[in-house]
């Protein structure tokens, strides 16, 4: 890779790296608020993000490999040295960035999973509870003994 060419590899990858902690950042604050429209559009925003992500990171990767460095930190680092000559400390700094963001998003996106999940798991016991099958304990029955109905009841007859 000519060295003209790396900075501006880096600062597409810096770009996407920021819309990728956006897109979590919408999708942690739209499953908080339960809004189902703003999730699937910041799902949508993150897929795509991670896609440029990983689509830049393939392209770094190829452009490490064609100089004979290895893919660790250290290879990286001397990769961002070699391509900007006095701009190597300030692209190395920037590539440190872009990893410490990346670890950002894997902590958001672990977050939000662990929101899916809480979600999740609430919309099964309320499902539970109107088909008459709790895991939660015992129900009375309009008998006033306990036990779930078999098969539950119609909302409608309640």
């Amino acid at each position: 890779m000519p060295p003209s060419t790396a900075p501006g590899l880096l600062e597409r990858l810096e770009a996407a790296v920021h819309t990728l902690q956006t897109a979590l950042r919408a999708e942690g604050d739209a499953l908080q608020d339960r809004a189902v429209e703003q999730v699937e559009a910041a799902t949508a925003a993150k897929a795509e993000a991670l896609a440029a992500v990983n689509d830049l990171t393939q392209e770094l990767e190829r452009a490490v490999r064609a100089t004979g460095l290895p893919l660790d930190g250290d290879g990286l680092r001397s990769f961002w040295a070699r391509q900007a000559g006095t701009d190597g400390p300030t692209l190395e700094t920037r590539w440190t960035s872009v990893c410490d963001t990346l670890r950002a998003c894997e902590r958001q996106n672990r977050l939000n999973g662990y929101l899916v999940e809480r979600l999740s798991q609430g919309t099964r016991q309320a499902l539970e509870i109107l088909r008459g099958t709790p895991d939660g304990g015992p129900l009375y029955r309009p008998s006033g003994r306990l036990g779930p109905q078999p098969g539950g009841r119609d909302i409608g007859k309640a």
